[in-house]
C-alpha cells in the first residue's frame, strides 16, 4: 500500500509542477535553475518506479508466501 501512495503523490506533484511550469505559468522562467518541466520528468519517472514496485508480481508472491 505505501508504494501506491508514493506513486500517487509523485504523479500528483509532477502534474502540479507541469501546470505551473508551462509557458505562462507561475513557475515559468526559462533563465531559472529551477525548471518545473525537468522536475516533472524526474517525478514522473519516480511515480512509474513506485507503480512498478507496487504491482510487481515477484513482490506480490513474496508477500503472499509470508
Amino acid at each position: 500500500r505505501p508504494w501506491w501512495v508514493a506513486a500517487l503523490v509523485a504523479m500528483t506533484s509532477a502534474n502540479v509542477l507541469f501546470l505551473l511550469g508551462r509557458t505562462g505559468g507561475l513557475l515559468c522562467d526559462p533563465d531559472s535553475a529551477f525548471q518545473g518541466h525537468g522536475l516533472w520528468h524526474a517525478l514522473s519517472a519516480a511515480a512509474l518506479a513506485f507503480y512498478f514496485v507496487a504491482t510487481s508480481t515477484a513482490r506480490t508472491r513474496r508477500e503472499a508466501a509470508k
